[in-house]
């Protein structure tokens, strides 16, 4: 399931995506979603692919983790801050070898994702302080 607006630098990606042989079939593609649909996508997903090349936050993680998903993500510095298994964590330049190896492995349960405990993941009221603490100089 792909979900969201197309984003800037992704047309080559939706052209692929929406002239695949198997769209509808295997490959879904929801485009801008309601928060309530995209919250029943989660709850009946088991893992969240995020193949950014950059990001501000990472709000996929953040949702897929509180949903009990697992995830799949780039290896990009701001994924970092979520303290995930190395598994987890997949190199954004080697032409996608490392995601589809990733993907398979996760596929026929040969991949674990535990997730580490205290991820990092916070509400948006805590994200809020947290930025209203550093903008502050504390």
């Amino acid at each position: 399931h792909v979900v969201g607006k197309e984003g800037w630098h992704s047309n080559e990606f939706m052209s692929l995506i929406n002239f695949h042989p198997k769209l509808n079939v295997n490959l879904f593609n929801h485009g801008a979603i309601s928060d309530v649909a995209l919250s029943e996508l989660y709850l009946k997903s088991d893992c969240v692919l995020v193949p950014s090349i950059d990001e501000g936050y990472g709000l996929q993680i953040a949702e897929g983790l509180q949903n009990k998903c697992d995830v799949l993500v780039a290896d990009i510095e701001i994924f970092r801050e979520f303290n995930l298994s190395r598994n987890s964590y997949f190199s954004i330049k080697d032409n996608g070898v490392e995601l589809k190896s990733q993907i398979l492995k996760y596929i026929n349960g040969t991949l674990l994702t535990f997730q580490i405990k205290n991820n990092n993941v916070f509400s948006w009221n805590d994200a809020v302080k947290k930025l209203m603490h550093s903008l502050e100089g504390n």
